[in-house]
């Protein structure tokens, strides 16, 4: 990625950048390598659920390339989440995670925002939904909470993974291994750069990641 300077006006406040004419350093560093980091993130997830050995060189078997009924996992047909069937339907996944893993307390079932939109649509209509959480004495602890189908500990999940995929994947979250190299001990590595030949700001990230399934037997597939 490369970045001119003045186009970077369009974006922020213009006091925000050196009122030289050469940008000799990578004005508010923290924010650009913040995008860029966020950025890359949703790529490296959409590629962990979607990626395929069929594409270039690098990719590999994503979640969905691995967990198929071909490789032992539980098949049911996959419907849109409504918020009339939301509850009842991701009931049933539930119910169809296999009896050896039934007991885990990691449980999740995974699914698109748009699913997951709708299936909180349906926790409110049927009054299975707190819209806030409290600790043991009453107080408020926060606006971050966790969805649950109704009756059990399994947690749904949206991801951009499943986003246009029509699939929801069920099963122990501890049973997803993803693997980074060891560059600097993580696989994400970005550097942004500013090259006085051609007055540009340029920005270069690599990441390098896998991501392995143990015992696809223990997932549920809807598609």
């Amino acid at each position: 990625m490369e970045l001119c300077p003045y186009t970077l006006y369009d974006y922020y406040l213009s006091q925000a950048l050196s009122q030289s004419n050469f940008q000799e350093s990578v004005p508010f560093e923290e924010a650009l390598i913040s995008d860029i980091s966020n950025r890359m993130a949703n790529h490296m997830e959409t590629k962990l659920w979607q990626s395929t050995t069929g594409g270039t060189p690098c990719d590999f078997p994503g979640v969905l390339s691995l967990i198929t009924t071909g490789n032992g996992a539980t098949s049911l047909t996959y419907s849109a989440v409504t918020s009339s069937n939301g509850v009842d339907y991701l009931a049933e996944i539930a119910a169809a995670i296999p009896s050896n893993v039934s007991h885990r307390n990691d449980l999740a079932i995974f699914v698109s925002y748009s699913d997951y939109k709708n299936f909180v649509q349906a926790l409110r209509k049927s009054s299975q939904l707190n819209l806030y959480s409290f600790d043991d004495g009453g107080v408020q602890t926060g606006a971050e909470w966790t969805a649950f189908v109704p009756g059990t500990n399994i947690a749904v999940i949206p991801t951009q993974g499943l986003d246009g995929q029509s699939k929801i994947v069920a099963g122990p979250t501890s049973y997803y291994q993803v693997g980074l190299n060891t560059i600097d001990n993580n696989g994400m590595e970005i550097r942004a750069f500013y090259d006085e030949g051609v007055d540009t700001i340029k920005v270069i990230g690599r990441m390098t990641y896998g991501i392995g399934i143990f015992d696809i037997a223990s997932f549920v597939i809807a598609e």
